[in-house]
């Protein structure tokens, strides 16, 4: 099990979430998070956290790893539970895993970008489609297929 900040910063880093509640400013290239993948994140905060940074317990973790009927617990929340609740037994919940999936996710979709207009300057400046290729540690017939559409002359901005 991953420690409090790891957990905590995962958390903060997927829903752009400070420790104060307030959203982070995203920048241009940012991927933000689908409506399923929000959906997704939601169901798997802790019972004692809101999910927009605000906790109720300072220890909380706020990915829950468990659940005892609907109510979703952290690892630390779950082990500071009263014993009222200890006969219930418990369902694991892969929260932490599937945020990672999620932040991993998120990752590939900003490296794709990345990757598209590094193609597109480096098509712009002439690099051939096998300088391309081997940039990338593919042939050169690959590199063309993935960037057919990349037109080196086109200047396209982010939305």
């Amino acid at each position: 099990m991953g420690s409090d900040t790891s957990v905590s910063s995962r958390q903060d880093r997927l829903t752009g979430s400070h420790i104060d509640g307030h959203r982070a400013g995203r920048t241009a290239t940012e991927a933000a998070l689908s409506s399923r993948q929000e959906a997704l994140l939601a169901g798997l905060n802790c019972y004692y956290s809101n999910g927009r940074g605000a906790v109720e317990r300072p220890h909380c973790q706020r990915v829950g790893v468990v659940a005892f009927s609907g109510i979703v617990l952290c690892a630390m929340c779950d082990a500071m539970r009263s014993a009222v609740g200890r006969t219930n037994v418990p369902r694991k919940v892969p929260g932490d895993e599937l945020s990672a999936l999620v932040e991993d996710a998120r990752a590939l979709a900003l490296a794709e970008q990345r990757l598209d207009k590094a193609a597109r300057r480096a098509r712009a400046a002439g690099a051939s489609w096998g300088q391309l290729g081997d940039a990338m540690g593919i042939t050169r017939q690959a590199a063309q297929q993935r960037f057919r559409g990349v037109d080196p002359t086109e200047d396209r901005r982010d939305p």
